[in-house]
């Protein structure tokens, strides 16, 4: 994502380089996004991209032609919606009169702890962002979710919530992602013990997935987390998992390249979502500024393709 269009901003090889190393120790948060919302490159910042919420978007047309007949026609699976992809940019200021001169020797050391900083916050920005707008666009499952109750079992609930989607659209589920509180209540769960006995601390996410549907499902946990309301500094701020307590079931594409069918998808400029550093000087030049800027918007292209299954008391 290039700022060299804007001539106040220039590039920084080095804290590029640097800041990309950096991004290495939020690769996790970084690939939770992507996993259950993969990167659609547009190349542009506005343009269209397919939907797939009506059962005609997953229609199999009939192709047997009588002699001297037409060719059947073919049809586009899915509904064209316009996107305007959101600008985000983020600066960290480095004072040149007192920080610099007060670092001595260090002002690369201090350049760098800002812009870990910088980075860390935009990334946690956007996965903020990205599961936000997932949360937002699925609504949870209105009767299952109750995986406290010992006469509930959430591995037939996962196998009911697949053959839903599957009904619905003749495509199966090829995920399942939970959030830590959730696969507690999971793997605590009594019919859950009951399948494997002795095995509640060593449970493994694997082991679950064996027993949903033919086990070739893939089952991960989503651990992203960070504050879900308020600012910094605020003591009233609430910090909690950005998909909540919660399971979700999707069908993802293996061929994201967005014109196939796909629970979500990440519509960016690129596939980096966060690359370059750039800096710029205030006017009277007392403040320098490390900046980064991103252009995304995530989206749900079908509701139809996932089941969202909140804890329930």
């Amino acid at each position: 994502m290039s700022d060299s269009a804007n001539p106040n901003l220039q590039a920084r090889e080095d804290l590029t380089e640097y800041g990309l190393a950096i991004l290495n120790d939020y690769e996790n948060v970084l690939t939770e996004i992507k996993d259950i919302a993969p990167v659609i490159p547009t190349g542009v910042l506005a343009g269209r991209y397919p939907t797939f919420n009506s059962k005609n978007d997953f229609a199999i047309v009939n192709t047997k032609r009588a002699p001297g007949g037409d060719t059947p026609m073919a049809r586009f699976g899915g509904t064209m919606t316009d996107f305007v992809l959101e600008n985000n940019a983020l600066k960290m200021p480095i004072d040149q009169e007192i920080e610099i001169p007060l670092a001595g020797g260090n002002a690369p050391v201090l350049e760098r702890a800002k812009l870990h900083s910088l980075l860390a916050q935009s990334v946690q920005s956007l996965a903020l962002d990205v599961f936000g707008i997932l949360k937002s666009g699925v609504t949870a499952h209105a009767t299952y979710g109750k995986w406290g109750d010992a006469a509930v079992d959430p591995i037939d609930q996962l196998d009911a919530a697949a053959e839903e989607i599957y009904t619905a659209t003749g495509m199966y589920p090829t995920a399942c992602r939970m959030t830590p509180t959730m696969w507690r209540r999971m793997k605590n769960n009594p019919m859950v013990v009951k399948r494997f006995p002795g095995k509640t601390k060593t449970l493994s996410m694997e082991e679950i997935g064996a027993e949903v549907g033919d086990g070739s499902m893939s089952f991960r946990m989503v651990k992203g987390a960070g504050l879900t309301s308020g600012n910094f500094g605020n003591e009233n701020a609430t910090f909690a998992p950005f998909l909540g307590t919660s399971a979700w079931l999707y069908y993802a594409s293996p061929l994201a390249a967005g014109l196939t069918p796909n629970f979500a998808a990440i519509l960016a400029r690129d596939n980096e979502l966060l690359s370059g550093v750039y800096e710029y000087t205030n006017d009277d030049g007392t403040l320098r500024y490390l900046r980064v800027r991103w252009d995304v918007k995530a989206v749900v292209q079908s509701t139809a393709l996932v089941r969202r299954i909140d804890f329930k008391q």
